[in-house]
């Protein structure tokens, strides 16, 4: 494509990867986010915010004045530990609770999504209640939410890989997703490209099966073959990392199929996130410059 992909899509950053210790570290979130939202280069930003109240004002006041489109994410919320439908009642009380908190300060900082993700699969057997819980955690996340004008993100990850969350294969997520419609209409999938090969799938498969539920798509890369590698699984290596998955070659893939579906589209143009973190020897700044000409270059071969 010779035209601008910025006619096509809305671009943007996930602030919280490109700084990762921002998610437990209330100070990093505070210090460098405004630096991102203050970008011009940028129409988009993903971030969260820390449970502790006098730590977001400063930040909710900064996201309250910028001109962004601007996605909320429950990264402090332990996925890895919890699944949002847990059939446990301590943990369902535990986790509405959380959720009830993070909605409200997504709404006071003015997000427009709010992405959740299903948390740890509790094994096949426990699998089908979980998932009739997350339906009805959702139905009710997703009345909140509309109340603040906000659609919900549902982000598929691996089951069997490496987060191996109970959300799940892109086909589950959208007969998840209609199973709720026509109740609920403001809850959609993000999907991360680096979750799609993770789950043994392909881009053309996915974006293909989700067309018509893609609310927000985020771009990073992921590796598969090393084991030993720092960056082996879910961790979010710079696009063209060596071993990587994901290079230019396999973004043109992607923006293809996303354009193919409608996501990048010039007069309803979709939302995009870079998603990746550092590596030793590198700063924030030369990974951003080189990820957005990573992508401007991926549009033109597409």
């Amino acid at each position: 494509m010779t035209d601008n992909i910025r006619d096509y899509a809305r671009i943007g950053l996930a602030h919280f990867m490109f700084y990762p210790d921002c998610v437990a570290d209330e100070q990093v979130n505070v210090t460098t986010l405004p630096g991102i939202l203050a970008r011009d280069d940028i129409e988009v930003v993903d971030f969260c915010l820390p449970y502790d109240v006098a730590g977001r004002a400063g930040l909710t006041a900064a996201l309250r004045a910028c001109d962004k489109h601007l996605g909320f994410a429950i990264h402090p919320f332990p996925l890895d530990k919890i699944c949002l439908g847990t059939t446990v009642d301590n943990e369902k009380a535990l986790t509405r609770m959380i959720l009830e908190d993070q909605l409200a300060a997504a709404a006071a900082a003015g997000a427009r999504t709010f992405t959740i993700a299903s948390g740890i699969d509790p094994g096949a057997a426990a699998r089908p209640a979980a998932i009739d819980q997350l339906r009805q955690v959702c139905r009710w996340l997703c009345r909140r939410a509309a109340g603040h004008g906000m659609t919900v993100l549902l982000e598929p990850f691996d089951r069997e890989s490496h987060r191996r969350f109970l959300m799940g294969p892109t086909t589950e997520c959208v007969e998840f997703v209609e199973s709720l419609q026509p109740e609920v209409d403001n809850l959609r999938l993000q999907l991360d490209i680096a979750h799609i090969l993770l789950a043994g799938e392909t881009f053309e498969h996915a974006i293909t099966t989700a067309a018509g539920h893609i609310g927000h798509v985020h771009l990073g890369n992921c590796h598969v073959s090393d084991p030993a590698d720092p960056f082996h699984g879910d961790k979010h290596p710079p696009i063209g990392y060596p071993g990587g998955e994901v290079d230019v070659a396999q973004l043109a893939v992607v923006l293809r199929a996303l354009r193919d579906v409608g996501h990048l589209d010039r007069d309803q143009p979709g939302t995009m996130a870079l998603e990746t973190r550092p590596v030793a020897g590198s700063n924030v700044e030369e990974l951003i410059q080189d990820g957005l000409a990573k992508l401007d270059q991926a549009w033109s071969e597409v």
